[in-house]
C-alpha cells in the first residue's frame, strides 16, 4: 500500500502543472478546463493524503525531540543543562 501511495503522490505532484489546457476554452461542469481540472486534482489529492495518514500512520515517539537535533544538546545535558 506504501508503494501505491507514494506513485499516486508523484503523479499528483506531475499532472498538477497542466500545461496542456491554458488555451482550451472549452467547459467542465460549466467551469473552464483549467480550473475544474484543479478542481479535480484537490479531491483527488485529499484522498491520497487521506490514504497515507491512514495506512502510514506517524507515531510522535519516533521523530527527536527539536534539542536533539541541536549540536550542543547533549553537551548540555552532560553539563546538568543551563
Amino acid at each position: 500500500m506504501k508503494s501505491v501511495l507514494l506513485v499516486c503522490l508523484a503523479l499528483l505532484f506531475v499532472v498538477h502543472n497542466d500545461l496542456w489546457w491554458w488555451t482550451d476554452s472549452s467547459r467542465w461542469f460549466g467551469l473552464p478546463v483549467g480550473l475544474a481540472f484543479h478542481l479535480l486534482i484537490c479531491f483527488a489529492a485529499a484522498l491520497v493524503f487521506w490514504g497515507l495518514t491512514r495506512y502510514l500512520p506517524y507515531d510522535p515517539q519516533d521523530v527527536a525531540e527539536v534539542g536533539d537535533l541541536h549540536p550542543d544538546a547533549s553537551a548540555a545535558r552532560s553539563e546538568g543543562g543551563r
